[in-house]
């Protein structure tokens, strides 16, 4: 389950491509595939390294200049869909 103090990282078994101005993610196990843009492409850019979602959403904040519950309530949707999709993986909070 993912919560502010989860750390998330991408899947090393998800192949993401960039095409024109959105990332195509397949995840290699499923062979589900989704296309990224504007606010998720960041989120995903976010998940090269590991990272503490609080963190992640921060950043978001600061960046699309929205307030934090928003973006925390949004950004745990779109990870808690790819954590069901095993495109990224959870780590436990003491791990960064």
């Amino acid at each position: 389950m993912i919560e502010l103090k989860t750390i998330v990282v991408r899947d090393n078994n998800v192949f993401s491509a960039i095409v024109g101005d959105e990332i195509v993610l397949m995840s290699l196990d499923s062979g589900t595939y989704y296309s990224l843009r504007s606010t998720s492409r960041a989120i995903w850019d976010g998940l090269k390294d590991p990272v503490r979602v609080s963190d992640l959403c921060d950043f978001l904040a600061s960046i699309y200049k929205t307030p934090l519950e928003t973006v925390q309530s949004d950004t745990m949707a779109f990870l808690s869909l790819l954590e069901a999709q095993k495109m990224i993986e959870a780590q436990p909070a003491g791990t960064i």
